[in-house]
């Protein structure tokens, strides 16, 4: 529908939160919006169509597998307290949507999900439009005023916050082999949660002044030694990163094969 309007319509789902966007012609708007809003009021979400999607999924699982940073992002969670959520698997595959689980229970566990968590006051929803702020408001109530309020509170796991990391198995030194011809090494702190500091982004200061590639640098001072080639600082706020448990900050040092050798003194 939003292509033959001349627009598209796409998802993306992180650790804590899911987001559904589209965009179309403007004389399109109001019944793209009632149409996006019928899948939060009555979706379908049929068994075959979620057949479709786990294929898709498992394109997507085949394509990150050879993926460094993927493969790394996984590693960490497994160094989480094992009863926290953020020690699973995260991703899907064949393997946990086809092979572990029957076609009934999938589709059961899915709607169950999301009757639990996709409720209306959990949502926010913004538009972005030439018209009045009176018409768009009204758009929005007429369209959006029926969707499921079950008034529930979100899963409760502040017993894990600043807490998650706080095993033997994520302070220690780790030795991948890359699935590319790449040398570097990261170092990795679990700061308490930043997430509700948007406004200030502490961190990014941080990754600022560590980050900086001037005269007097870290990057300055390991080039001279020809120990690195380039350095990356901070994180990339997502949800495995950047949560409301948890904030990631990582030091990363391209190495030379003479800063490898000098591992330790880089670091």
């Amino acid at each position: 529908m939003y292509k033959k309007g001349g627009g598209s319509d796409n998802a993306s789902t992180d650790a804590e939160t899911t987001c559904f966007y589209f965009e179309c012609l403007e004389k399109h708007l109001y019944k793209a919006l009632d149409k996006f809003a019928q899948f939060f009021i009555s979706p379908l979400m049929k068994k075959n169509a979620m057949a479709r999607e786990r294929e898709a999924i498992e394109s997507e699982f085949q394509i990150a597998l050879p993926s460094d940073s993927s493969r790394k992002e996984q590693l960490l969670c497994s160094f989480a307290k094992t009863e926290s959520p953020v020690n699973s698997f995260s991703w899907g595959n064949l393997i946990t949507l086809r092979d572990n689980i029957s076609d009934d229970k999938l589709y059961e566990g899915v709607h169950e999900f999301r009757k639990r968590h996709y409720s209306a006051h959990r949502m926010t929803i913004a538009i972005q439009a030439r018209l009045p702020m009176e018409t768009l408001q009204e758009y929005v109530l007429e369209c959006f005023t029926n969707v499921p309020n079950n008034g529930l509170h979100p899963n409760d796991f502040t017993e894990y916050s600043n807490r998650v990391f706080d095993t033997p198995e994520f302070t220690r030194i780790y030795y991948i082999k890359p699935s590319k011809d790449l040398c570097q090494v990261d170092l990795t702190w679990s700061l308490p949660s930043l997430r509700d500091k948007y406004r200030s982004k502490p961190h990014q200061y941080i990754s600022y002044l560590i980050g900086d590639e001037g005269k007097g640098s870290i990057l300055s001072y390991l080039r001279k030694k020809v120990w690195g080639l380039a350095t990356s600082v901070g994180n990339a706020e997502s949800g495995m990163e950047h949560n409301s448990l948890y904030t990631l900050f990582t030091i990363t040092v391209v190495l030379t094969e003479e800063g490898l050798a000098h591992l330790f003194d880089t670091g």
